[in-house]
């Protein structure tokens, strides 16, 4: 019959990592109680803009023309 032996190293192991486990919970309740809730601020009104500024139109210049695409021969269809 096989016997099964649990290693004892692994005890350590197990413990450290459920004790860090249950700290992090401590952590997060710690800064919950450190954290003081805000109060809601108004929010602030921006002031009024000047008009906007008006550019000048400026004229694009036009692209010259492509040359006519040369024609090709149609092709006998085969049967």
């Amino acid at each position: 019959m096989a016997y099964r032996h649990f290693p004892l190293s692994i005890l350590p192991l197990m413990v450290i990592s459920m004790s860090l486990l249950n700290s992090q919970t401590i952590l997060v309740e710690a800064r919950q109680l450190l954290e003081p809730e805000l109060p809601e601020l108004p929010k602030p009104e921006l002031p009024k803009m000047s008009p906007q500024l008006e550019f000048p139109k400026f004229e694009v210049p036009k692209l010259p023309e492509l040359p006519p695409f040369p024609h090709l021969p149609e092709l006998p269809k085969p049967t």
